[in-house]
């Protein structure tokens, strides 16, 4: 009994490393903790959030083959998730669903004026002249729910 709660206890502690490191890389530079701030922290938060998971994976299987397997079931089905979650497919759908609901609300609006107040809604940090310029160059609403869920994944752009 005791390996199956380490290696539950484990996983779990991997899920809260990840969590924290993921708030600590989505706020802007500046306002992160000192420590997070070091060019290492994301590469040996990755490490220790994945050595966590192995440890805790060996822990589960030593106990017994079938917890490991549900283990992994749920990361996969965790993985699988957030992919769809984030994804343009879904970005797409709802920013449709949103436009139509604007152009109800604002008749005569032009549409790349509606494309703007509709993501400034969501994501106001972004600043009114780079989602404007974003609605000029990706007049079409699949389009600019293509740029938007890639900015929202965190796209930097080519390397």
């Amino acid at each position: 009994m005791a390996p199956l709660l380490a290696g539950a206890g484990l996983c779990l502690l991997a899920f809260v490393v990840w969590l924290v490191t993921t708030h600590f890389r989505e706020r802007p530079w500046f306002d992160r903790p000192g420590f997070a701030r070091w060019r290492g922290f994301d590469a040996l938060a990755s490490l220790l959030r994945w050595a966590l998971f192995a440890a805790g994976l060996l822990a589960l299987s030593a106990h017994s083959g079938a917890a490991a397997a549900v283990a992994v079931g749920l990361f996969l089905f965790g993985l699988g998730w957030r992919l769809a979650a984030r994804s343009a497919a879904l970005k797409r759908r709802a920013m449709r669903r949103a436009l139509v609901e604007l152009r109800s609300k604002h008749p005569g609006e032009p549409e790349t004026e509606l494309l703007v107040r509709l993501v400034l809604a969501a994501h106001p940090r972004w600043g009114e002249e780079l989602v404007r310029q974003m609605a000029l160059d990706n007049p079409d609403v699949d389009d600019m729910a293509r740029v938007v869920a890639r900015m929202e994944q965190g796209f930097r752009g080519f390397r």
